[in-house]
């Protein structure tokens, strides 16, 4: 009875430091943003464009604003105006570089305003406020690189985040270190996975191991060979549509860990992609961040017209 007591005080205590250290790795942020609207943006590109600014608004209101000179990085106080010079990998979102990362969201509002303009007639401004969890970055991330390609044959020429209905989606994957990758893409409503494919063999059902250094080219068949167990069969290719619209905006999640991770609960669809619900998903990127310091996520914004 002794052990079974001296036990049961053991696993508490270790449950307790672990909840403690987890709570010092992440804290409460917030943020804003506006965003003027004008005719190059569509409705879904503006949103997830405040949404982004209004992240950087709070990690670099809880870290800094980051600064770079030449060579050098410097963190800047908002506060007081104080720079330090930094060695400290950056995170990127929307194109601008933050000492920190963004764990999970808590909530957020979106407001549209109708403002006048000082030389006359009216403007359209989204306004927008976000509360979060965030993690402050001590140490590099895995370094990789990914992009979007219209055709499957010359990197340079087929690099693309602009389509045309009808046209192939291919995408392009290099890391420094070997680890496990998974894609989502959220379109109309619904996040799809892309990657791992529907029939993938059983073992690469939560995420694919990929190697250090080697470029992958994905979701094309004569490149079906770079996994264990694959066949040309099993590779699904994209076609892009914008459906009745003219013009539709997609946000893909590149999903990278150096450590195997878990995949989400997904539901079957009629056109063979599994999917999940676009809350559900951001609460599974947020859980696996914050529980895990190898687990990255990159976006890459693509638009497509008709």
């Amino acid at each position: 009875m002794k052990n079974l007591l001296l036990l049961t005080l053991i696993l508490s205590t270790v449950l307790i430091t672990t909840q403690n250290t987890e709570a010092q790795r992440t804290i409460s942020v917030s943020g804003k943003s506006q965003i003027l609207l004008n005719d190059s943006y569509c409705i879904g590109k503006v949103k997830k464009l405040a949404l982004d600014k209004a992240k950087i608004n709070a990690l670099e209101k809880a870290y800094g604003r980051v600064i770079v000179q030449g060579t050098s990085t410097y963190i800047e106080n908002i506060s007081t105006g104080e720079k330090v010079k930094t060695n400290t990998k950056m995170n990127t979102i929307a194109n601008s570089m933050v000492k920190g990362e963004w764990i999970k969201t808590k909530s957020s509002k979106l407001e549209w305003v109708v403002r006048e303009k000082s030389t006359g007639g009216q403007e359209l401004w989204l306004m927008c406020e976000i509360r979060g969890a965030a993690r402050e970055l001590k140490e590099n991330k895995v370094d990789f690189e990914v992009f979007t390609m219209k055709c499957n044959n010359e990197l340079n020429k087929c690099k693309a985040s602009q389509f045309k209905s009808g046209e192939e989606l291919y995408m392009h994957f290099k890391t420094a270190s070997k680890g496990y990758l998974s894609i989502f893409m959220e379109e109309s409503g619904k996040v799809y996975r892309l990657f791992p494919y529907t029939n993938m063999h059983d073992s690469y059902q939560n995420a694919v191991p990929v190697k250090a250094d080697q470029a992958y080219t994905l979701f094309s068949e004569k490149h079906y060979d770079y996994f264990k167990n694959s066949t040309p069969n099993e590779i699904m290719e994209y076609l892009m549509s914008t459906g009745d619209k003219p013009q539709l905006f997609n946000r893909i999640f590149v999903v990278f860990s150096k450590k195997p991770f878990k995949k989400p609960i997904l539901s079957e669809n009629t056109d063979g992609l599994k999917t999940i619900n676009p809350d559900k998903f951001q609460k599974w990127l947020g859980a696996n961040r914050a529980i895990e310091k190898s687990f990255q996520v990159k976006n890459i914004d693509i638009t497509v017209t008709q």
